[in-house]
């Protein structure tokens, strides 16, 4: 940290904050609700960005590749080099809190039918047609209803 040649990637906010830098296995707790950005100085890539909770653990581990969210693997795609230094970056202001529990939403539902969805934390509502997630993963809507 600190050294002058270091700059900020674009796909990082301005307003988040570097907050460790090694070239190792590196472990990231959250002080509080808001955005991580993972990013490999030696590809020049952002290899993974999530919402985290207060006192949940990131976890970048160049030896298996995987990134983790409280042991869950939240990326195992990209090569992960570490050689140049892994950058763990922290934005609490880019934190989007789920819908409360049970929340009725105004949509038609999964099924095209008019039920109501009913939204859960952490929940995601996909709606006909075909959303697109990532470019290589497609959800298309569901073939029944769901109960």
């Amino acid at each position: 940290m600190g050294c002058a040649s270091h700059q900020r990637p674009e796909l990082v906010p301005s307003s988040a904050r570097l907050q460790m830098s090694g070239t190792g296995r590196e472990v990231y707790t959250a002080q509080d609700d808001g955005m991580v950005y993972v990013y490999d100085k030696a590809t020049d890539h952002l290899l993974w960005s999530g919402q985290v909770l207060r006192g949940q653990t990131v976890v970048v581990d160049p030896q298996t590749n995987q990134i983790t969210l409280n042991g869950t693997i939240v990326s195992n795609q990209a090569q992960i080099a570490g050689s140049r230094g892994i950058d763990v970056y922290y934005d609490p202001g880019r934190f989007e809190r789920p819908a409360a529990a049970g929340a009725r939403l105004s949509s038609p539902g999964l099924n095209g039918n008019g039920d109501t969805t009913v939204a859960t934390p952490g929940s995601v509502t996909v709606q006909p047609p075909p959303v697109t997630v990532t470019p290589s993963v497609t959800v298309a809507p569901a073939t029944r209803p769901i109960p």
